[in-house]
């Protein structure tokens, strides 16, 4: 069996962004689907006035080598999806 794809998955539950570097060992760029679900605060809760106010982004990334930097949002969840 061949692996082509692996998740990553990092919480952040400070009430600061945090700038990381990650490698993926194993390959010569990056190409992910990046899932983040975060809010204003703590407290944040989705309602009928608004539905959406906590729901998760996905957006592209993409690195020529194997280590890129990331900054996650305060009090956030992200997961990486990375294609080999």
């Amino acid at each position: 069996m061949t692996i082509t794809t692996f998740i990553l998955k990092a919480v952040n539950v400070r009430d600061t962004e945090i700038t990381s570097e990650i490698c993926v060992e194993g390959v010569t760029g990056i190409n992910a689907n990046v899932t983040e679900l975060s809010g204003n605060s703590l407290d944040d809760i989705n309602d009928f006035d608004n539905p959406k106010k906590v729901s998760p982004k996905t957006s592209a990334l993409t690195a020529v080598s194997n280590t890129f930097e990331y900054t996650f949002p305060p009090q956030s969840v992200t997961i990486f999806s990375v294609q080999k």
